[in-house]
């Protein structure tokens, strides 16, 4: 993917935050550019800060960036539809859009 692709491109962050034994909490953000997704999410989650550049790089890979913790899980990939047919709730780790 060329520079002038990857500014056109759209990026899905999905995340899964486990607060409390068995609560769970998860989530999507749709945008182009990932490393200033990932730090608008670090006001709500227990995000610690990334490298913007190996994210970029990851996300722009078909494996897509991950990050895991043990009470934290962050992954993002490119997804190649944009427009009005972007899906904003479907995460590939995630079946039919439940609960893992």
């Amino acid at each position: 993917m060329n520079s002038s692709q990857s500014r056109r491109s759209w990026y899905r962050v999905c995340w899964m935050l486990r607060s409390t034994g068995r609560t769970v909490e998860h989530g999507t953000l749709t945008g182009r550019d990932v490393p200033h997704m990932l730090t608008s999410l670090q006001d709500c989650l227990p995000l610690p800060p990334q490298d913007a550049e190996s994210v970029h790089s990851a996300a722009n890979t078909p494996e897509g960036w991950s990050y895991a913790s043990d009470t934290i899980r962050v992954h993002t990939h490119h997804t190649p539809v944009a427009g009005p047919w972007l899906s904003y709730f479907a995460c590939p780790e995630r079946e039919n859009g439940g609960t893992p």
